[in-house]
């Protein structure tokens, strides 16, 4: 669990197809849409200048070319131009400071996508809320949950916690 102290991650996108049990590193994909409305995705794949993703609170499918839905089964049809279309993922460099977003994997195997709304000042404490329930965590350097709302109780040990930084 050091890699959330020096915020360090080697670990490079593998394109795969919906949630698994098995520790998955994917891209977290933020899209404000005309309305402003915002939400966030799980990229699933990426074929050519097309980013499929699965929104995190309802399972809706985008797929998305630049600002421009180009497939979609969710509210936000074919052809609607985003605000915009973000992509997180894990960084291939060091990286210092707070990440905006982690992929959390917990111990029996479930991921999810959450906002750090807080970096103790040393590094051994993220604050979280995870992006599909809005339940909120605290994780300590040793991956262990010391505050839950949700459904992991205090005392849990995730697998591994992932930061996500904006790519270029």
């Amino acid at each position: 669990m050091k890699r959330i102290m020096l915020m360090t991650i080697a670990v490079l996108l593998l394109g795969f197809s919906g949630k698994s049990q098995t520790a998955v590193v994917a891209d977290l994909c933020v899209v404000s849409f005309a309305d402003g409305k915002m939400f966030y995705a799980e990229v699933i794949s990426v074929n050519g200048g097309i980013v499929n993703t699965k929104m995190v609170h309802s399972g809706a499918l985008y797929s998305f070319a630049g600002r421009v839905v180009t497939a979609s089964s969710g509210a936000y049809k074919k052809g609607h131009t985003c605000q915009r279309v973000q992509y997180y993922g894990p960084s291939t460099t060091v990286v210092t400071g707070r990440p905006p977003f982690v992929e959390v994997i917990f111990g029996d195997g479930a991921y999810f996508y959450a906002l750090v709304e807080n970096l103790s000042p040393d590094g051994s404490v993220y604050s979280t809320k995870m992006l599909h329930s809005g339940n909120k965590y605290k994780f300590n350097v040793n991956g262990t949950v010391v505050e839950s709302s949700g459904v992991y109780p205090v005392g849990h040990k995730v697998k591994e916690i992932y930061p996500l930084f904006l790519k270029k």
